[in-house]
């Protein structure tokens, strides 16, 4: 998890963000309930699926409380097991540590 965080915004690094405002989130325990019913399109439940990273060996979420707005947005960043980001494609070098 903690590399996963360390590619995550930084306070500053989102000028759109408010400062203070862009809180990175752990996974929270399940409460074995789906809060929400299946969708009716399959194809629709399995992007809502990704989107929450169900799979995921572990993952963070990021939310980006925007400046003048009072809607945000989020971001998740997942770990799969048996798989790797290829380094320099999708997750570059912006930051060491």
């Amino acid at each position: 998890m903690a590399q996963l965080k360390a590619v995550t915004f930084r306070e500053g690094e989102v000028p759109q963000a408010r400062e203070g405002a862009i809180p990175v989130q752990e996974p929270q325990p399940e409460s074995g309930q789906e809060s929400f019913p299946p969708v009716s399109d399959p194809a629709c439940q399995t992007v809502r699926e990704n989107s929450a990273a169900k799979d995921a060996s572990t993952y963070v979420g990021q939310t980006f409380n925007w400046k003048g707005d009072i809607w945000p947005g989020t971001s998740t960043l997942a770990s799969y097991e048996g798989t790797e980001a290829e380094h320099g494609r999708y997750f570059p070098s912006r930051r060491s540590g």
